[in-house]
């Protein structure tokens, strides 16, 4: 485990691949808070809407931070195009169901 203050001024603290900083929980990737699982699956299932795209424009790490905060497990090989596939087959497979206990305690 990996804990690291980024400087003596600041709020942020690091640990395994979150950011706490200023009352924020957030995927070190793209500094990128969790979205509720209806959120995601509206905007990804059964196909991506309009809102889902403008997501993805304003965020190119938002299905990798989204991963991290359920804890999804995939390799790099995995993530093609703007990575729609990979959310949508985490969704319809229910593994963005629930975020991990072991990350809800971090999170505290």
């Amino acid at each position: 485990m990996r804990i690291t203050m980024s400087s003596p001024l600041s709020d942020e603290v690091r640990r395994d691949s979150f950011v706490s900083s200023f009352g924020r929980f957030l995927a070190e990737s793209g500094h990128v808070e969790r979205v509720e699982v209806e959120r995601l699956r509206s905007l990804f299932l059964p196909k991506l809407t309009p809102d889902g795209q403008e997501v993805l424009c304003g965020e190119p790490n938002f299905v990798r931070s989204q991963l991290n905060h359920y804890d999804v497990q995939f390799e790099e090989r995995e993530f093609v195009g703007n990575d729609t596939a990979l959310m949508k087959a985490a969704l319809k497979s229910g593994k963005c169901d629930q975020v991990p206990e072991h990350i809800v305690e971090l999170r505290k």
